[in-house]
């Protein structure tokens, strides 16, 4: 059936998990954000910590 259709769905989901240190305070901002494809998903599993939040609204 799929080699026979002309639609191909790629769906693009990123999740998160890493620990609050230092080190991962902000770990994903503007730069890794914009990596995103349009229409991706971004499941955070770990510390609200990890992202940062304005750079994931101007995204």
């Amino acid at each position: 059936m799929l080699a026979k259709s002309t639609f191909v769905f790629v769906l693009a989901t990123v999740f998160v998990l890493a620990t609050a240190t230092e080190e991962s305070e902000r770990l994903l901002g503007g730069e890794q954000l914009d990596l995103l494809s349009p229409g991706a998903r971004l499941v955070l599993v770990s510390r609200a910590s990890v992202v940062d939040y304005e750079a994931l609204l101007d995204s």
